[in-house]
């Protein structure tokens, strides 16, 4: 009976793995890539009852269907009570074998995949991964301050995820189906900051040559986002404020006010509250952006969260670059030693750059972009965050100089925007950065 039912359940489209025991059943289980087990409670030495004890030991979902005799249907019952999935009594037919056999699948698979959903959901929250004790305190603020329209200050380390947490904020709130504008605040040169929030009218200044609505008219309905808020200078901050308090912005060069209906994140690495103390950062900005505050952890305060951003990075990578890698377990424990100084930003470019350049689909410690001495991430120990900035100061540094420090020429060089060069020379502390033979732009 046992090698008709497996061909039978072969030719239905069943990979069948047919034992004589429950010993024999032992190792089939212990493998772990059975999805179903089709057993007579009758058996030479230990019993159906023990292959279905067994059975719950590794799965308590695992479908278990008891084949049985008219006498021993009671035991068949007896069976169904600790666990077993289904039972057919002999004689039986093999199409209706299949047919319990199937739905049992079905309705395991339909279990497995809420199991993993759930698990997925246990260390998501929309974009942001993790489920350490910092984050879920994180996320449950999130979950009442979106619904309301005050604004939020995001505080963290660059690469710890304040625009994807401001955007969950924007999806969870009555604002989703607006626009989520991002605003990098520290990218954008002095001169041009209050055009770009608040805009400019046609002939406001040389370059101006029509009328452009700032970032903040381009969020009208939805939400403002402005990253690096600390890196603001006194006079837009005062521009901010009462645009905060007044709900209205005049465009530069105009004389008429709009009223814009827009919600105000902000985030920053800074330390406001020692701006606020050292005359940097007005106090009453602080006080209308802070009504409430968020604080996301560093990814060295919560190493837990590692593996499951691992999973999560090393999916992503090996869709974008079809690949079929898999992190082996000295790459996870050589991640978790390491302490991340970029954060979650600086584990993804990791990921990344060990997908591309690893041998064959398993990642090691090797592959990592620091030595496995410093994997402790002590003295000495270096990131691919502060190689990558090194290298691109040493670009620019080289782009200045062949262009006898015009930063135009310069930017045409490197291909970039003059802006985004400025804000490169400032961060590496290149040089003044603005450019003598430019006058404020307008259209950008």
């Amino acid at each position: 009976m046992r090698e008709m039912v497996a061909e039978a359940l072969d030719d239905a489209g069943f990979e069948c793995a047919a034992v004589d025991s429950a010993e024999r059943a032992w190792s089939e289980l212990e493998r772990g890539d059975v999805d179903a087990v089709v057993t007579d409670l009758r058996l030479p030495g230990e019993s159906g009852m023990a292959v279905l004890a067994r059975v719950r030991q590794l799965d308590p979902k695992l479908p278990v269907i008891i084949i049985t005799a008219h006498a021993t249907v009671e035991g068949a019952v007896d069976a169904m009570r600790q666990g077993a999935t289904d039972y057919l009594v002999k004689p039986f037919s093999l199409d209706e074998l299949e047919v319990r056999l199937r739905r049992a699948l079905g309705e395991f698979r339909a279990e497995l995949e809420t199991r993993r959903l759930r698990q997925e959901l246990r260390g998501r929250y929309g974009r942001l991964v993790g489920s350490s004790g910092g984050l879920e305190r994180v996320f449950r603020d999130v979950d009442k301050v979106a619904p309301t329209p005050i604004p939020v200050l995001i505080l963290g380390e660059s690469g710890t995820g304040k625009e994807l947490l401001a955007r969950e904020i924007h999806e969870r709130s009555p604002r989703a189906r607006g626009p989520f504008v991002a605003v990098n605040c520290a990218a954008i040169a002095k001169g041009l900051i209050e055009s770009e929030l608040f805009g400019h009218e046609k002939g406001a200044f040389t370059g101006a040559h029509r009328s452009r609505k700032g970032y903040i008219e381009m969020a009208e309905g939805g939400t403002l986002f402005l990253d690096e808020i600390g890196d603001l200078d006194n006079d837009t901050q005062v521009k901010l404020l009462r645009f905060l308090q007044e709900k209205e912005v005049t465009r530069v060069g105009g004389d008429r006010s709009r009223v814009v209906d827009v919600r105000v994140l902000a985030a920053t690495n800074r330390d406001l509250k020692a701006d606020v103390a050292a005359g940097r950062f007005r106090d009453d900005l602080y006080f209308r952006l802070s009504v409430v505050t968020l604080a996301l952890p560093p990814l060295r305060d919560r190493r837990d969260d590692v593996p499951a951003l691992i999973e999560h990075f090393v999916a992503k990578w090996n869709t974008e670059l079809h690949c079929n890698t898999q992190p082996s377990p000295e790459f996870v424990r050589s991640a978790l030693a390491y302490d991340w100084p970029g954060n979650v930003r600086e584990l993804e470019n990791a990921i990344e750059r060990a997908i591309v350049l690893c041998s064959g689909d398993l990642l090691r410690p090797d592959d990592l972009p620091f030595e496995g001495g410093d994997a402790e991430g002590g003295e000495g120990s270096t990131s691919l965050v502060g190689e990558v900035e090194a290298f691109e100061r040493q670009l620019v540094a080289r782009a200045l100089a062949e262009a006898d420090g015009n930063t135009s020429r310069a930017a045409k060089a490197l291909g970039v925007k003059r802006t985004t060069l400025q804000y490169k020379i400032r961060k590496y502390g290149l040089g003044d950065a603005t450019d003598p033979e430019k006058s404020p732009p307008g259209d950008g």
